[in-house]
């Protein structure tokens, strides 16, 4: 490995100080969970400063939203033409006092950047007793530590539970120190401080959620952006989090051999939070059941290849519709099996409930814009732009068809300058090309409608990005394959003189090389990113060679790991499922391919996550949400899809009437679906380790918390803190 290629994976710290994208740094984001970017009063700000501050008054009530008396309007000292630094003072002298007073107890500083134009305002959450304080305020949960169980009540001792139960009421606990994990289950309680020392500490995670629900319910973020007074707003990576992960494999793009454990998922949710949790759970628990489909579907193409029936195209034919049948099996297993696990998950995270718990109204809503004529046509406009952009995927790819059919009957033309030999060749990679361009600017463009759309809460706008993104991406990537085999025979035929089989070897071509070409396009967007955070870095450096650079300022110059953003890494991961869902008997392979594609692009993911990206803001989560829907409909599209091909596509039943096949068809088609949705409902939603530990749960936790409180709580105020100098007095 060059030094090069060394100097941007992460280096451990020593004394202090790290190598980090080619960039040394200095560590200072302990103990720090999020950071205001302040424009500084500088020469360069000197005009910005120096103009009058327009509607002062109004900005001020948008920007503190007056809970319990906080934030109120002096109109002595913010009035109408007092100028931007008076205000900015102002907005942050109160921003100050608010956070270090008793309404938070926060640990708050500032600190000035490497070129002197922007002030970080620091704060951070580090007592905990007010910790403790604020969390029983906001109603959070926190587990029982184990001794709150081995204490004796009413002459009774009462188990940990675990995921390693006989049931009789006996649990078998089993840690794993490498990755800070156990299999024990405790129970979730409301957090109060006279049980604070039975209660288990908070994760870096849940102190980030506590902290920026505390900070939403005394100012607007989104307005204290737009009055200018705040340039950006981001959460904090902790250096020390990311090298725990990167201790363990999680984040360290050298070993992309990492078999996905179930354990290192609770150090993912306890660094990063639940929402990021849940997604790599999902993505590790598909990439260890995918191990079994991929280990048969090379033995189905070494026997394609060169075993007994290498010769013999019917019998491959069968050898590809029984792994068909194997496969809508699988998938049927494989989503009632992670239902289980993943509720299992729900529970040892202390996530029952999440997605209907804590939903804040954004500021941005207006209830009397909404249902106005106004408020419909944005969102008619928007569903008529999803429209278009299907429109182009159906168009583009029939009239690029065509041309490639025209080219490969007549060798000896030309078609856009080149042999028609050598378009055939390369008219697969603009169908992949033309997917890649239409879902980037689709990403795009519906990220930012939704985000104009007049939604009431961020689970709302979230839900309605990912339909919208789900719907186009899905399709754009999915109907030039359907097309080769549902129209591509009928309207243009299939190249070569074998009927459906040159269709089909178009397909497997085609599915090979978008493969290739997904992998190759996520490294590249990943390295974009590096870029971005490494030349205005550099820029800086280079104007002060001799000043430290910390590891807060590199941090400020990521992109935000948005919701937008989100989206498209887990529609990744969904994208290889609905391949191997639609396309198992067309290509069997493809499951050896997935699996094989997983490893590096999760590593891919973490990396980014960790290094390259802002740290996601810890929100809480019960699942992987509506994307559990789509999984589900993308395994009945399948079963439907690969009996079409076995019965209508190949040729095995070429002799068979048109109405014997359609009736073989629904008679198939019914059969797996059935079986589908019988092995779903015997499985159930919850696992016997599940039901054991919640009866666990019922039967003790009411006798614990009796023993433990044994009467109200206390009422408490928040040690007030050190405040430090305004930057702008």
């Amino acid at each position: 490995m060059g030094s090069e290629e060394q100097a941007l994976i992460p280096q451990g710290a020593k004394g202090g100080e790290t190598t980090l994208l080619g960039t040394k740094i200095t560590l200072n984001d302990d103990p720090w969970n999020f950071v205001f970017v302040l424009p500084a009063d500088v020469d360069a700000n000197k005009d910005l400063f120096a103009a009058e501050m327009p509607d002062a008054e109004v900005t001020w009530n948008k920007i503190f939203t007056g809970f319990k008396g906080t934030g109120q309007l002096d109109k002595s000292v913010v009035k109408k033409g007092m100028t931007r630094k008076m205000f900015h003072s102002a907005v942050v002298q109160e921003l100050i006092s608010m956070f270090c007073g008793p309404r938070c107890g926060f640990q708050v500083d500032t600190m000035t950047t490497i070129d002197g134009d922007e002030v970080f305002l620091k704060v951070g959450l580090t007592d905990k007793n007010t910790t403790i304080q604020l969390a029983d305020r906001e109603k959070f949960q926190a587990a029982l530590l184990e001794s709150a169980y081995g204490k004796e009540y009413a002459g009774s001792k009462f188990a940990l539970p675990t995921e390693n139960g006989s049931g009789n009421g006996e649990f078998a606990l089993d840690k794993d120190e490498v990755h800070k994990s156990d299999n024990a289950h405790p129970a979730y309680v409301q957090v109060d401080e006279e049980i604070a020392e039975h209660l288990a500490d908070f994760s870096n995670a849940d102190i980030m959620r506590l902290v920026r629900r505390r900070i939403q319910t005394l100012i607007a973020i989104n307005a204290l952006v737009n009055s200018g007074v705040c340039l950006r707003f981001f959460a904090v990576h902790r250096w020390s989090s990311l090298q725990d992960l990167h201790n363990v494999g999680w984040n360290d793009p050298k070993r992309l051999i990492y078999w996905p454990r179930e354990t290192n998922v609770d150090m993912v949710r306890n660094k990063l939070g639940a929402e990021v949790g849940f997604f790599f759970h999902w993505y590790n628990f598909f990439t260890r059941w995918l191990a079994l489909p991929a280990v048969i579907s090379m033995f189905t193409f070494t026997a394609r290849k060169v075993g007994p029936i290498a010769d013999d195209e019917e019998k491959k034919q069968l050898l590809n519709i029984v792994f068909a049948c194997f496969v809508a099996v699988w998938s049927a297993l494989f989503l009632a099996r992670y239902e289980q696990v993943k509720n299992l998950k729900v529970l040892k995270w202390g996530m029952q409930g999440a997605s209907e718990s804590g939903a804040a109204v954004r500021k941005e809503f207006s209830d009397a814009y909404r249902g106005t004529f106004r408020d419909r046509m944005q969102h008619g406009l928007h569903w008529f732009l999803l429209f278009v952009f299907i429109a182009e995927a159906v168009g583009f790819t029939g009239w690029l068809s065509q041309l490639r059919s025209l080219a490969y009957h007549d060798k000896a033309g030309v078609t856009w300058g080149m042999s028609n030999v050598t378009f055939v060749t390369v008219a697969k990679y603009v169908t992949t090309v033309n997917i890649k361009v239409v879902d980037k600017s689709w990403a795009f463009l519906s990220a930012y409608l939704t985000k104009q759309e007049n939604w009431r809460t961020v689970q709302e706008l979230k839900a309605a990005m990912t339909t919208k993104l789900a719907i186009v991406k899905l399709f754009v990537f999915f109907y030039p394959f359907l097309y080769i085999v549902l129209l591509q025979p009928f309207v243009e035929g299939c190249p070569g003189d074998n009927g459906n089989a040159g269709c089909l070897h178009l397909l497997q071509d085609n599915l090979i090389v978008l493969f290739v070409t997904q992998l190759a396009t996520e490294f590249a967007t990943t390295g974009a990113y590096i870029l971005l955070v490494v030349i205005p870095v550099k820029l800086e450096r280079d104007k002060r060679p001799n000043s430290e650079y910390t590891y807060l300022e590199l941090q400020a110059k990521a992109q935000e790991y948005d919701a937008e953003t989100e989206i498209l890494d887990f529609m990744t991961a969904v994208l290889n499922f609905g391949f191997i869902a639609l396309f198992a008997n067309a290509l069997p392979f493809i499951c050896a391919l997935c699996f094989v594609f997983n490893f590096p692009m999760k590593r891919i993911l973490a990396f980014k996550i960790s290094y390259v990206y802002n740290c996601p803001v810890p929100r809480s989560a019960d699942g992987i949400g509506a994307w559990a829907g789509i999984l589900s409909a993308l395994a009945y599209m399948g079963v439907t899809f690969n009996c079409y091909i076995s019965i209508f596509f190949l040729p095995l039943l070429n002799h068979w009437k048109l109405s014997d096949k359609l009736i073989l068809f629904l008679a198939v088609e019914h059969i797996l679906i059935v079986l589908k949705i019988l092995m779903e409902k015997m499985m159930g939603e919850k696992s016997i380790a599940q039901t054991r530990i919640q009866e666990h749960h019922e039967d003790t936790v009411e006798k614990i918390m009796e023993g433990l409180l044994g009467g109200g709580g206390k009422t408490v105020t928040a040690k007030e803190t050190k405040k430090p100098d305004n930057p702008y007095k």
